[in-house]
């Protein structure tokens, strides 16, 4: 008996996309089996050496910053709107090296609180 192909585009390939991908980033699954996979379960594509490359590049990106991580912080702040960059605008002073670099320019409309 033959599995039941799974239609392209169809929420359950989408879902085993991700899955896959999920892995191969993760590192769970290597480049091949990631493309061995997802041409078994006829997720075929011309571009799904290209999709495994770049899953591949991300994995290794995200493990070399993964090194570089301290280990403690003072503060985080989570969202990029608007008052979150307000509040890191008024903590976050340049030390060392940065100081007096092309990006930091006081003078140039900073975000503060008030």
């Amino acid at each position: 008996m033959n599995p039941t192909p799974i239609s392209p585009g169809s929420p359950q390939a989408q879902t085993l996309q991700d899955r896959l991908e999920h892995a191969l980033i993760a590192g769970r699954l290597s480049r091949r089996a990631f493309i061995r996979a997802a041409t078994a379960a006829g997720l075929v594509g011309t571009s799904l050496h290209a999709l495994a490359d770049e899953l591949d590049a991300i994995r290794a990106n995200q493990a070399e910053r993964g090194k570089k991580l301290q280990t403690a912080y003072d503060y985080i702040v989570v969202g990029t709107g608007s008052a979150g960059s307000a509040l890191v605008g008024a903590g976050w002073r340049p030390r060392g090296p940065m100081r007096g670099s092309w990006f930091w320019r006081p003078v140039i409309g900073t975000p503060r609180l008030r």
